[in-house]
């Protein structure tokens, strides 16, 4: 049924794509999700992993929860292969559609990388989304809050018009903060919780300031705020399959799993 939301999580390291034989199971590829209700979807973030999503001849729309490298470096990829339509890069941040066009031409376009987006494909416009007001794109509606991350951060509560199911999205964050209660008013009762799982609890206390958290601490937030399943995304650039196999072992509940590359969640 058109109603079941599929959760495609094309990437879920952080930092940088690394491929090493310690990460055959969890991966590679840096943060892009894609969300899709039927034929109509929904893409987050766009690091290395969207290099593996297939542009539609229609309208593809990326939300991006901030401008840091690891979350934009599939971009070009992407624009490159698209050949027909339009693309939407949408994202809370800043104030106005040119500030999010502004930023991503300090990278594509700027002595790093001397071609803007644009330039890639042409049919490309930047929308900027309010933040705490619920506003609907086509299919789908989204609202959007501020996270706690260096330089900032939007997460994002999606829901699909055809679909009871919602997802939050909460990369990059750091937890125990200010906006912490607000956040799990923002969350509340989500079908699925998308948490920023970097570290372990044990060596946080060396990163404290990155602004990422820890899986122990998404345990607790979904609790908080009563999400149906949680998806914790390593977003850790050094994490290996053994370390992510002794995370699965600890977590003792059922609806909670640690994602990893390509990994396919359906809420039914």
């Amino acid at each position: 049924s058109s109603r079941f939301l599929k959760v495609t999580f094309w990437g879920t390291r952080g930092s940088y794509p690394q491929t090493n034989p310690d990460f055959k199971i969890l991966g590679a590829d840096t943060c892009s999700i894609e969300l899709s209700v039927g034929e109509e979807r929904l893409i987050i973030d766009g690091g290395t992993g969207l290099n593996h999503v297939t542009p539609s001849e229609g309208l593809d729309t990326i939300l991006l929860s901030h401008y840091h490298l690891d979350h934009i470096f599939g971009l070009p990829v992407f624009f490159t292969q698209k050949k027909n339509g339009r693309i939407l890069l949408m994202s809370g941040m800043g104030q106005s559609n040119s500030d999010i066009e502004n930023a991503l031409g300090t990278v594509f376009g700027g002595p790093g990388f001397p071609v803007s987006l644009k330039t890639i494909f042409p049919k490309t416009s930047f929308f900027h989304l309010p933040i705490n007001k619920p506003f609907d794109h086509g299919p789908w509606n989204i609202v959007a809050h501020t996270l706690n991350h260096p330089g900032g951060a939007t997460g994002y509560r999606i829901r699909h018009q055809k679909s009871k199911f919602d997802v939050t999205y909460l990369l990059d964050h750091e937890h125990q903060n200010s906006i912490e209660k607000s956040l799990i008013e923002f969350a509340y009762k989500s079908s699925l919780l998308v948490w920023d799982a970097c570290y372990d609890d044990c060596e946080y206390h060396k990163y404290k300031g990155f602004g990422h958290s820890t899986w122990q601490e998404g345990l607790i937030f979904s609790k908080q705020a009563s999400c149906t399943y949680t998806s914790l995304i390593g977003h850790s650039f050094h994490r290996t399959d053994s370390q992510a196999y002794t995370i699965r072992k600890n977590i003792k509940d059922p609806n909670v799993f640690l994602a990893n590359d390509r990994q396919v969640f359906t809420i039914r």
